[in-house]
């Protein structure tokens, strides 16, 4: 691609997202905000540059010392080159092969006390702060509805149906690219599905949380993903780089940080402000995911009692 640049043009990442060193190849810029930047890689996934650790993902690079450079712009447009751990921009180089990983998935650490006994606290916390305008109507009556949350709506009721007898969730492939958003709200909402699962699923593996989860006879339902795997092209790219993360185990840093609140709230205030914090992220993107996440837990703890 012809990219030159000097020692002093260097910057180096502090963390580094787990999937960002596993590409390589042409990219271009395609949105510039003040602390943060998209770069296209050639196959159809963002990469993300930010300067503040909050708003990190597995596929992104934590570089806060590039937007305190006044020398360092680029522009929409900006061709950029990854290779060999480092990416080449605009005559920059930002070196990523020798940082330390960011953790994209939830430890049990993360999720400290965390049962679905909490459903109903985490349900009136998000009928309380929820953003309108998503799929919050889901389990809002009152919230503004529209197309999509009816279409979303039916598409689950056919899902839990379905869970009935096969003890999993099946064809949540039904909402990927649904809605509005720079992120579609039906795959925000499939990341709160898969968060869910995901941290119902390590509670399970370790030893304490296992014991407790046995108290309660807590058995996580299993989500097909091979089906989502082969949908992610009816979605636009920002929806499929979350789709692309999450149905790996990996999950963007503010609904690792929602998990933790959620686990650690023992009154509705404290559930409120971890469910507050999470749906400012984006216009709807964390109210729908948390609408997601909510889902799941409703229908483990109820396919528990049915059992």
């Amino acid at each position: 691609m012809g990219f030159h640049f000097k020692r002093e043009e260097r910057f180096k990442t502090e963390k580094t997202g787990i999937l960002v060193r596993l590409f390589s190849g042409e990219g271009k810029v395609v949105s510039v905000y003040p602390k943060a930047f998209n770069i296209r890689h050639q196959d159809g996934l963002l990469v993300s540059l930010v300067e503040d650790a909050t708003q990190m993902s597995a596929l992104s690079l934590h570089v806060p010392s590039f937007f305190r450079s006044r020398k360092a712009e680029t522009e929409a447009g900006a061709p950029a080159w990854f290779e060999k751990g480092r990416l080449l921009l605009n005559g920059f180089c930002i070196d990523f092969a020798a940082s330390d990983l960011w953790e994209s998935g939830p430890a049990w650490e993360r999720v400290p006390g965390f049962l679905p006994s909490r459903i109903s606290i985490l349900e009136e916390a998000l009928l309380l702060r929820g953003r309108r305008g998503g799929l919050l109507g889901l389990i809002h009556s009152s919230a503004e509805q529209n197309p999509f949350v009816d279409r979303a709506s039916q598409a689950l009721r056919r899902i839990l149906n379905k869970a009935r007898k096969d003890s999993s969730i099946e064809d949540l492939s039904q909402l990927v690219g649904l809605g509005p958003g720079l992120t579609p709200s039906g795959d925000d909402f499939i990341a709160g599905v898969l968060l869910g699962e995901e941290i119902l699923s390590v509670l399970a593996a370790s030893p304490k949380g296992a014991r407790s989860m046995a108290q309660q006879a807590i058995i996580p339902l299993k989500v097909n993903k091979r089906d989502m795997w082969e949908c992610l092209s009816r979605t636009n790219d920002a929806g499929k780089t979350l789709l692309f993360q999450t149905l790996q185990g990996h999950f963007p840093c503010y609904l690792i940080e929602a998990a933790k609140g959620v686990g650690g709230a023992e009154k509705l205030e404290e559930m409120a402000d971890a469910v507050g914090r999470a749906v400012s992220h984006g216009e709807t993107s964390g109210t729908d995911a948390l609408v997601g996440f909510l889902f799941y837990l409703k229908a483990t703890a109820n396919h528990q009692r049915r059992q």
